[in-house]
């Protein structure tokens, strides 16, 4: 009995961890694109090869 719940402990904190790596994953994400809308040029052409004179 006690194990069950111990495996059932265990799979809640491995969600957790993935939903918040997700959740930091996001907002790194977000960060990058307020970044990038800021030095526009430098971001684009390091990510979808954009000549620089665009």
């Amino acid at each position: 009995m006690r194990h069950s719940t111990y495996i059932k402990n265990t799979d809640e904190r491995r969600v957790n961890q993935r939903r918040k790596a997700k959740q930091t994953y996001l907002s790194l994400a977000t960060t990058s694109n307020s970044r990038k809308l800021k030095v526009p040029a430098k971001v684009a052409t390091q990510q979808q090869q954009v000549p620089v004179g665009q």
